[in-house]
């Protein structure tokens, strides 16, 4: 039999997909990989940045709308169908479910953000629709209603000492 010698970039692309079948059914071998990839991540932060940013620049409209789809697809990332959080976003009238206020930050490119779908990050359970300043202000206080007492708190004894001095 008469084995015809194979160029470079097809032993590269062989070699790739037996990696990428083993990375995809071992999970050590993952984690293992995951590991290697951070350390090198942490020591190049300057040189992955500026790679991303010359491809976003010689990409722009690829990037661009690999963004909208991503966000047309689902608001709610994979935690609700659109319908639903479309359907959220008009029970609660479009307002924050914790100020009442409706949403008034705004992205990058000047458009108002959606309400973020707040949730347990233990069980999953949807627990309504929020702004970012306050979604964010739970993440800060890792959604402890002990810690936001203990704040609430600490801004009243300020507070009062305002007023008496």
């Amino acid at each position: 039999m008469k084995y015809r010698k194979m160029s470079t970039m097809e032993q590269r692309e062989r070699y790739h997909a037996t990696q990428r079948a083993k990375y995809r059914s071992d999970p050590e071998y993952r984690a293992h990989r995951k590991k290697i990839a951070a350390a090198w991540y942490a020591k190049n932060k300057e040189l992955t940045a500026e790679r991303a940013k010359a491809w976003i620049s010689e990409n722009r409209e690829r990037h661009n709308e690999f963004n909208r789809a991503s966000k047309a697809k689902n608001p709610a990332r994979g935690r609700m169908a659109t319908q639903d959080y479309e359907a959220l976003v008009a029970t609660q009238e479009n307002l924050c479910a914790a100020c009442g206020k409706p949403e008034w930050t705004r992205s990058r490119n000047g458009r108002v953000r959606r309400l973020c779908l707040d949730h347990d990050h233990k069980t999953g359970n949807v627990r309504g629709l929020l702004c970012n300043p306050c979604n964010s202000a739970l993440g800060y206080v890792d959604d402890s209603p002990e810690l936001l007492e203990k704040l609430a708190a600490y801004l009243r004894q300020h507070k009062l000492h305002l007023v008496t001095e």
